[in-house]
């Protein structure tokens, strides 16, 4: 088989869709299946640059709603789809809803949601002006709610419109897909309530390769937390880790691997808190370094300020013998287990998630037990061979769902 991807952005510094892409890609490869790729802009280098792709084309426009100067993007993406002869398009994110229209009526096309741009013009399904989740459909109430100013772009202080018109647009030309799949059972609830059909989509968990490593030698811990993820705005939560800190009673180090704007914000608090002495900004890391970071720490926190899609870093966490202490939110129950694997805290409990941190760092015994339980319970619920098992199922049921609409048989 082979599955065309289709992403906006490509390269920089690894976010979770790349990450996610880059392992697709070799699952498949090593499944002796074929990929090639199409991405609208590319923002840097990717994270590799050797993957076993059969092709790999720029197209610009496919990450922006269309206008004047990108009208033909559904006609060269078509053209670009059919060079590359793809059993099934696996469409990663699409801003451009005629391409994402188009490649549905040609191709069979299966979609996996990552998070909520397709049905919030915010992105986050968290309200603008309050610490509040959102638990409505796209429509009226996100213009009263104020969900369609979106941050400035960057080099800007202006901050963005959104359509809520060309987002509905968006939202049908992704219900036109012939499949579609969310992380967390969480998300999936969110996309039915906004109009999509239950056969059309489901769930499957996220996956960590196989690292091999045997947890049992890496304890005791020191008395490290890690937290793992973006800074480019406020909704990981760093700038609540702060306050947890601070309601700590046990002398304990923050590391922070991370970077984007919202760095400077996150110095100027630890200043103001006088915690530079225990919090230590490391930067982006992935790979070996990223891997060492996990196996140092007591815990890897998630302070997450919305309802985060699934929690990836949770998984490779655990996949290190890392308990995990997070915010009991969006997908996060998916995989964390209640005082099995880690500690599912109340949203936006500081008070809480301080008390949990310090029971660990009192408790070495403690620290350990739930990580071999954390070690144990990636590796049998959440591998690499059960995904791709549920990714290949979900291709096929595309291609016969196309195939079906078509109104003809399957290709021999």
């Amino acid at each position: 088989m082979k599955v065309l991807i289709v992403n906006t952005l490509w390269g920089g510094h690894p976010g979770g869709i790349d990450r996610y892409i880059s392992q697709i890609i070799h699952m498949l490869h090593r499944a002796g299946e074929r990929t090639a790729m199409v991405y609208g802009r590319r923002r840097g280098e990717p994270m590799e640059r050797n993957l076993p792709l059969e092709g790999e084309e720029a197209l610009p426009g496919l990450e922006r709603a269309p206008e004047e100067k990108n009208n033909r993007v559904a006609e060269r993406l078509l053209t670009l789809a059919a060079g590359m002869q793809p059993d099934v398009v696996f469409v990663q994110d699409i801003a451009h809803a005629p391409a994402l229209s188009a490649l549905c009526r040609s191709f069979p096309v299966v979609s996996m949601f990552h998070d909520y741009r397709p049905i919030c013009l915010k992105d986050t399904r968290r309200d603008y002006f309050a610490r509040r989740l959102c638990e409505h459909p796209l429509g009226w109430r996100c213009l009263l709610k104020g969900h369609f100013i979106r941050r400035p772009a960057s080099g800007s202080h202006l901050p963005r419109l959104a359509s809520l018109q060309e987002a509905q647009r968006l939202l049908n030309a992704y219900q036109g897909c012939h499949h579609a799949l969310t992380a967390s059972e969480f998300v999936r609830s969110a996309y039915l309530l906004n109009g999509f059909a239950p056969h059309r989509i489901a769930t499957l968990p996220l996956f960590t390769p196989e690292n091999g490593f045997d947890p049992a030698g890496s304890y005791p811990r020191e008395k490290i937390l890690l937290f793992v993820g973006r800074l480019t705005d406020r909704y990981k939560g760093a700038d609540l880790l702060l306050e947890v800190m601070e309601r700590c009673r046990a002398e304990i180090r923050l590391h922070i691997v991370g970077g984007g704007r919202y760095t400077a914000r996150i110095k100027s608090l630890c200043a103001k808190k006088e915690l530079g002495h225990r919090v230590k900004l490391m930067g982006w890391m992935e790979g070996e370094a990223l891997q060492r970071a996990y196996r140092q720490a007591m815990a890897v926190v998630m302070p997450s300020l919305w309802a985060e899609p699934f929690g990836l870093v949770g998984l490779e966490a655990m996949a290190n013998g890392t308990p995990v202490v997070a915010f009991d939110v969006g997908g996060i129950p998916q995989w964390l287990r209640e005082n099995v694997t880690g500690f599912l805290v109340p949203w936006l409990d500081t008070a809480a998630m301080a008390e949990r941190i310090d029971r660990l760092a009192g408790n070495p015994v403690l620290v350990r037990q739930l990580g071999l339980a954390g070690h144990h319970h990636v590796r049998s619920e959440f591998s690499e061979s059960a995904y791709l098992e549920g990714l290949m199922s979900a291709f096929r049921l595309a291609i016969s769902r196309f195939h079906e609409e078509r109104g003809g048989s399957l290709p021999s």
